[in-house]
């Protein structure tokens, strides 16, 4: 494998393409990117490619990612007797002399390889390392937000390797998840995983159902801050924790604290928004949020909120600017978003559970709503 190794090198070279080898430790990190982020940018971003190479690379896949500087990446995790990830790139795909960003960084982008046809590129490096590695190896494109810092993030190399920073860490997750804000947290979640922690149990499952476990308790108390009615929170805590508590394999877990996060940060969101509304409509809306797998009628819902059905009508469509039916189907469709994530479920069965009598049905609504069908919207996740 060793040798292998340094043929595939070899072969890169000869093709000029440029690439780093890395050990799991990642030093030097500075030099994925022939150290733009260091001279233009205040070093800023080097932690999102210790994220993703740490929880994103898997050995059965080749990632491509390009950042908003029209720079490409692709890196891969090399299985040998001392395991290391080896990055290709920076590979500039947008190169055009009047380009506003182009004049900025123009002494850095004179000096990169130009690789405008990216698919050959795709076929080229996947053919190579399987030839090399002797493994099966698929391409996989992460979306450049990955390499994105949010805005108001705060630059994250003062955190070390130690308890204090690692819960210094999670006060700041809990707290973007209580201003439901899910790409942070998900970003600070990220690099809290970077950190060195104590494992709790010798099984690998046990250890991450009882980190999870714990973060959704930990969830629940950061949601508690926007009073959102205990009920609410109650349901949706116990339906993650019996998902953790099921749940037999460790693959299927994987990135389950980003589901958390978003389940929590939606949770903030709607009710922020049902909130702005009169009593009654709240009170409607907070039926169909814990009934919307059911069969839902206007006359079920004025006689649960003791109003006739003319009169609850007329209210919802001048408070929600929409009629019920429309919003019911639309709450239905963003349900059924969330649930085909989950793979392992056929999309009758998600039709079923979001409360529609067919999957023809689903599928005509969702298409109308989404411009796309639930297969296409799953192949995109």
């Amino acid at each position: 494998m060793v040798e292998n190794l340094t043929y595939f090198k070899k072969t890169l070279q000869t093709l000029k393409i440029p690439y780093h080898h890395y050990s799991l430790q990642m030093e030097n990190i500075e030099t994925i990117d022939n150290g733009f982020r260091k001279h233009y940018l205040n070093s800023k971003g080097y932690e999102r490619f210790v994220v993703i190479l740490q929880r994103f690379i898997k050995p059965t896949e080749l990632v491509r990612i390009t950042d908003n500087h029209d720079l490409t990446y692709y890196l891969f995790y090399y299985l040998t007797e001392n395991d290391s990830y080896i990055t290709i790139g920076p590979l500039l795909t947008n190169y055009t002399e009047n380009n506003k960003k182009t004049l900025l960084y123009k002494e850095f982008y004179d000096n990169q390889i130009i690789f405008k046809d990216l698919n050959h590129l795709d076929y080229l490096l996947v053919s190579l390392i399987n030839t090399f590695s002797e493994r099966d190896i698929r391409l996989k494109v992460l979306p450049n937000k990955y390499l994105e810092e949010p805005k108001a993030h705060q630059h994250l190399s003062q955190y070390s390797d130690t308890i204090e920073d690692y819960y210094a860490l999670e006060n700041k997750i809990l707290l973007a998840i209580t201003n439901a804000n899910a790409e942070e947290a998900i970003f600070l979640k990220d690099y809290q995983a970077t950190l060195s922690f104590n494992s709790r149990s010798n099984d690998p499952l046990s250890e991450k159902k009882l980190r999870y476990s714990t973060f959704n308790t930990l969830c629940r108390k950061a949601v508690e801050k926007n009073h959102i009615p205990p009920f609410y929170i109650d349901k949706l805590s116990s339906q993650i924790a019996n998902t953790i508590i099921r749940e037999t394999s460790i693959d299927r877990l994987a990135d389950y604290d980003h589901t958390i996060i978003y389940f929590y940060c939606d949770l903030v969101q709607r009710y922020r928004t049902i909130s702005q509304y009169a009593p009654l409509i709240q009170k409607a809306l907070m039926y169909i949020e814990e009934h919307y797998q059911t069969d839902i009628s206007l006359y079920k819902l004025a006689e649960h909120c003791h109003i006739s059905k003319n009169y609850l009508s007329a209210l919802f469509h001048r408070e929600v600017k929409q009629s019920l039916s429309d919003y019911l189907q639309q709450f239905r469709i963003e349900k059924s978003c969330e649930l085909l994530a989950n793979k392992n479920l056929t999309i009758a069965e998600i039709s079923e559970k979001c409360g529609f009598q067919s999957s023809d049905y689903f599928s005509k609504v969702f298409k109308r709503i989404k411009q796309e069908t639930p297969t296409q919207y799953r192949l995109k996740l």
